[in-house]
């Protein structure tokens, strides 16, 4: 017996596009829903394997040897090189959980920017975001060495923001 839909839309959340044109289901249109929120899901961390290409923190190496084929790292792509993981930020590997900076800052209620200044942001960097209201995100993070510039929609509340450079 073949495959059912719902079956070949969860593989191709694993794969391709959808193929199977259509939803005819509610479980199918949410299945659908499911895979173009994970495809536009951008600067997550992806665990790629372990590699056999020496890295440091910094190095540029780029592609790395993992399984015994060459492979060209994206940004966010994490992997291990002799028990330590390593994340491509697009232009080098950075250890994970290496030395990591925390700024704080408050986007005052009404305005839509905050920017956070100091000589330990770089534009390589890996930055994270924190906020205390859920589900609050940027609209825009620009980054040059020394300064992040966080936009936000404005809010009728101030948001204690919290900003980790690694």
């Amino acid at each position: 017996m073949g495959q059912s839909r719902t079956e070949n839309i969860l593989e191709n959340i694993l794969g391709a596009s959808n193929p199977l044109g259509a939803p005819q289901s509610r479980e199918e249109a949410l299945l659908m829903q499911l895979l173009e929120k994970i495809s536009v899901i951008d600067k997550a961390i992806i665990w790629r394997g372990v590699t056999t290409t020496e890295l440091t923190d910094g190095s540029s190496t780029n592609p790395v040897t993992i399984d015994g084929a060459s492979y060209t790292a994206k940004t966010g792509d994490m992997v291990t090189y002799e028990s330590t993981e390593f994340v491509f930020n697009g232009t080098t590997w950075q250890e994970y959980g290496a030395a990591s900076t925390i700024f704080s800052a408050t986007l005052t209620a009404g305005e839509t920017t905050v920017t956070i200044t100091d000589s330990q942001i770089s534009v390589g960097a890996t930055i994270e975001i924190y906020t205390d209201i859920y589900g609050l995100e940027p609209t825009n993070v620009a980054v040059t060495a020394g300064q992040i510039v966080l936009t936000f929609v404005a809010q009728g509340v101030d948001v204690n923001i919290k900003v980790k450079v690694m």
